[in-house]
C-alpha cells in the first residue's frame, strides 16, 4: 500500500502552536462573556425590583390622590361649607404661625440701610406662601432701591416688588414693598 503525499502542494501546519495561541484568547473571551451575562442578569433583577417598588409607590400615590379628590368633593358640597371655611381659616392661621416676628426683625436688621425706617409690616397668607407688605419711610429713593436689592439677595425674601411710593411733607418718601417670605430660607 502506497500513500501519495505531496508536501509541495500542502503546507505543513503546526496545530499545537495554533491551539497555544488561540485557546487562551478564546477562554478569556468566554470568561468575559459569562461575566457580562452575569452582570446583565444582576442589573435586570435589580431594575425589575426597583420597577416593582416604583409601581407600588405610584399605586399608593394614585390612591392618595383619589382620597384627596374625594375629600375635596365632600368639602365642596353646600352643606359642608362651614367646615370648609373653618378648615381654610385654620390652615391660614397655622401658616401664619410659621411667620416668626423675631426672625423677620432680625433679618431686616441686617437688610435695612441707614436712613430707612420700617413703619409697618403686615404678613398675609397668599395661596401656600406668606406675603409680607412693608411700609418704609426715608428721605432718599436710592435707599429704598438699596433695600430692595439687599432683600432680593437674601434667601428669606425671594420675590420683592415696590408697590407704591408717595411723598409726604418735609421731604419724606413713603414706599410700600411687597415680598414673599420664606421662613426656611438658609442664612
Amino acid at each position: 500500500m502506497r500513500f501519495d503525499i505531496n508536501l509541495a502542494t500542502r503546507r505543513y501546519e503546526d496545530a499545537g502552536r495554533f491551539y497555544r495561541a488561540w485557546i487562551p484568547i478564546l477562554l478569556l473571551a468566554a470568561l468575559l462573556t459569562v461575566s457580562l451575562s452575569a452582570y446583565a442578569f444582576h442589573t435586570y433583577r435589580v431594575n425589575s425590583t426597583t420597577s416593582r417598588e416604583i409601581n407600588k409607590i405610584d399605586n399608593r400615590l394614585a390612591e392618595l390622590d383619589k382620597q384627596r379628590k374625594d375629600a375635596e368633593e365632600l368639602l365642596a358640597q353646600p352643606q359642608n361649607s362651614g367646615t370648609r371655611d373653618t378648615t381654610q381659616y385654620l390652615n391660614d392661621a397655622f401658616k401664619l404661625k410659621e411667620f416668626s416676628w423675631t426672625q423677620v426683625l432680625s433679618d431686616l436688621e441686617k437688610l435695612v440701610p441707614t436712613g430707612v425706617q420700617v413703619v409697618s409690616i403686615k404678613p398675609v397668607v397668599v395661596g401656600n406662601q406668606i406675603q409680607v407688605t412693608m411700609e418704609l419711610s426715608t428721605s432718599d429713593r436710592a435707599r429704598v432701591l438699596e433695600m430692595v436689592r439687599r432683600m432680593e439677595a437674601s434667601p428669606r425674601f425671594p420675590d420683592v416688588q415696590i408697590q407704591s411710593e408717595r411723598s409726604q411733607q418735609e421731604g419724606t418718601l413713603v414706599s410700600q414693598i411687597q415680598a414673599l417670605y420664606s421662613p426656611v430660607g438658609a442664612q
